[in-house]
């Protein structure tokens, strides 16, 4: 079974990558975009977890055991047997 979101694909290559020559910081800002993102979305959990009085460190472990689960899954999703 694979798993490819066509509707994605099309996005990238029809909005994005056609005028990529020229647009050569357009990766940066998308890189950049997301880090800022991840970041806000992880500051807002841990300030919940904080104010309840949570374990912080038992949740960076759990946030950082998603990220390599996910990083691995989506790795595993877009590897081809060519």
């Amino acid at each position: 079974m694979e798993l490819q979101p066509e509707w994605l694909v099309g996005f990238l290559e029809h909005c994005l990558w056609s005028d990529f020559p020229e647009q050569k910081g357009l990766v940066s800002r998308i890189a950049a975009a997301g880090f800022g993102l991840g970041a806000m979305v992880v500051t807002e959990i841990f300030i919940l977890v904080l104010q309840h009085g949570g374990n912080v460190l038992f949740w960076l472990k759990v946030l950082g055991i998603s990220y390599g689960v996910s990083l691995i899954f989506f790795a595993a999703c877009s590897y081809r047997n060519f």
